[in-house]
């Protein structure tokens, strides 16, 4: 496993601590990459993903600041 691909599962442990359910998750990385086995993409849809998966992991912890 790549760098990437541990940041990936990083990211999506994050997320679903912040709350987001699986399946939202894996709607980010279909709608990203076109396939929900992120094993199978590219290094650049890897680097796409994780500029995806941090957006959104932003955007809850916005929220989430905004809420307290």
């Amino acid at each position: 496993m790549n760098d990437q691909l541990l940041r990936i599962d990083t990211l999506k442990k994050q997320m679903l601590e912040l709350g987001y359910h699986q399946f939202q998750i894996d709607s980010v990385i279909k709608e990203t990459t076109g396939s929900v086995r992120v094993e199978n993409i590219s290094l650049s849809q890897q680097q796409e993903l994780i500029t995806a998966l941090e957006y959104y992991i932003g955007f809850a912890r916005r929220c989430n600041a905004h809420n307290k």
